[in-house]
């Protein structure tokens, strides 16, 4: 029994910590509805939609009006800047 919560938590953190190069190296991340897979700075991340906000930096997407996006009060999101549009980022 042990042995086997001992592999379910290396399984876990496997997932949890997957890189890549490129999307296919991204098989065992899977993004809830309205979010895209997404392999950024070597790590695959689940993105919505830009959605019009520009940003320099994930601190600039905190306080721009992003229309019906509410990433922050989503609990497990959080706002990024990716491509120089802030995205939602689901953990």
């Amino acid at each position: 029994m042990k042995l086997t919560i001992f592999f379910v938590f290396c399984l876990i953190g496997y997932v949890m910590s997957e890189s890549c190069t490129s999307l296919t190296d991204c098989p065992l991340t899977s993004c809830s509805g309205g979010f895209d897979k997404h392999c950024l700075d070597n790590n695959c991340l689940c993105l919505s939609p830009a959605t019009g906000a520009t940003c320099n930096s994930d601190g600039d997407c905190e306080h721009a009006d992003h229309g019906h996006e509410h990433c922050q009060f989503d609990g497990d999101k959080v706002w990024k800047c990716v491509q120089n549009t802030c995205r939602c980022q689901s953990d």
